[in-house]
């Protein structure tokens, strides 16, 4: 009768490890057939069933990157940092979803942090180009911004009130 008892007090957690075990097998069939969907949707039970656990959580903040719901990704990602702050991969995706949205400092600083804990130098050198690429893309949209404003004001910079302090 004990060994009964004892059983029957381990079968939903045998249960639920194999639930558990075999979302984790259906997350990774779905992310190799990129159906970033079915990612999510098995990402939401398995989080359900075990919250915080990687493999779910990593898997949806790239579905939801796939699917252009950023901020919904941000949210994983803040999760999974919370959890490594060290993991360049999760910085490096954190950079493009805030790219994504318009969010380019914050995008910049995710890329500043990835190249300062990523230890390949491949990947580091990778990192470093996507942060060249932003800054140099910042500053387009800067000098395009300022030339909107002078086409717009009918004013070329130095006319501009307050131009005297800057220089």
């Amino acid at each position: 009768m004990r060994k009964a008892r004892t059983y029957g007090a381990q079968a939903p957690f045998v249960d639920a490890m194999s639930r558990i075990r075999t979302l984790q097998d259906e997350i990774t069939v779905c992310v190799s057939a990129r159906e970033w969907t079915q990612v999510v949707r098995l990402g939401r039970r398995l989080q359900r069933l075990e919250p915080g656990n990687l493999i779910a959580l990593e898997a949806t903040a790239r579905a939801h990157w796939h699917l252009g719901q950023y901020p919904q990704s941000l949210e994983c990602l803040r999760r999974l940092i919370a959890r490594n702050p060290h993991e360049p991969g999760y910085l490096g995706l954190q950079a493009a979803c805030h790219e994504q949205l318009g969010q380019f400092a914050a995008a910049g600083e995710c890329l500043r942090r990835a190249i300062g804990v990523e230890t390949h130098e491949r990947t580091r050198a990778d990192l470093q180009t996507r942060l060249d690429t932003l800054e140099c893309a910042i500053i387009a949209t800067i000098e395009q911004s300022a030339a909107q404003r002078e086409l717009l004001l009918g004013m070329r910079p130095q006319s501009s009130p307050g131009h005297e302090r800057l220089s």
